[in-house]
């Protein structure tokens, strides 16, 4: 689909940009690409696996910042 290309390589850069603006507005900004990762058969949709890892790991960041 025309419409993905180049996707990828701008999804990549959205974690950094995303945490420069959360240190510069003075939040906490956590990098959700540490737990989740898209499948090779549906880059779209998370398996229920992932969303388990996932929700485990954002739980355990906030947790642990308190």
């Amino acid at each position: 689909h025309r419409e993905w290309l180049g996707g990828r390589a701008t999804s990549q850069k959205l974690p950094e940009t995303l945490k420069q603006a959360c240190n510069s507005a003075g939040v906490g900004f956590i990098d959700g690409t540490r737990y989740a990762v898209s499948s090779s058969t549906d880059p779209i949709h998370w398996s229920g696996d992932t969303q388990i890892a996932f929700g485990t790991g954002i739980a355990t960041e906030i947790l642990n910042a308190s």
